[in-house]
């Protein structure tokens, strides 16, 4: 039960304004305010990774008559780093304020930009070979209905031409 207790006493604490201003003096507004802004920017990007994620989840497999699970993987993998990228911009922010109170600077985490850098590109590349992977079945389907339309207009002439040839009418 303590546990618990202490659980709550901590978020509490992690969202408490008068907690920060604990940590050192008041600081220029204009810090703060920039600190602010960076952090709607996590949140932001981290809801660009969500719209993707239905996007290439949901919508665009809905669209396509192919196999699903490449997309709903690959929108699982945008939704997971859109989840990482707002969690971490709340971390972030809270270590950049106290931070600024102290008048100190506070490094972001490079393991974990790197991975979140890496997890990105991987993401992005992934995304790219499923779309053209379906513009390359949307040209062959494309290709062969016209080539399916003008097999049907020949085979069309042939008969008329045969029938011609042999004096039915």
């Amino acid at each position: 039960m303590e546990l618990i207790a202490g659980v709550f006493r901590s978020i509490r604490r992690w969202f408490d304004p008068t907690d920060m201003q604990r940590v050192g003096s008041n600081p220029d507004y204009r810090f703060s305010l920039a600190n602010e802004r960076t952090y709607l920017a996590w949140w932001r990007t981290g809801f660009a990774a969500f719209a993707v994620s239905l996007g290439a989840g949901k919508i665009v497999p809905s669209l396509a008559k192919e196999t699903r699970w490449p997309y709903t993987v690959l929108g699982a993998g945008f939704a997971v780093l859109g989840l990482v990228l707002v969690g971490y911009g709340l971390v972030r922010q809270r270590q950049v304020e106290a931070a600024i109170t102290r008048g100190d600077f506070a490094p972001p985490n490079q393991v974990l930009i790197a991975v979140l850098t890496a997890t990105s590109m991987l993401l992005g590349v992934g995304l790219l070979v499923l779309i053209l992977e379906m513009l390359r079945q949307l040209v062959r389907n494309l290709y062969f209905a016209r080539r399916r339309k003008t097999e049907a207009r020949q085979a069309r002439s042939n008969f008329a031409a045969e029938i011609r040839h042999t004096g039915f009418r």
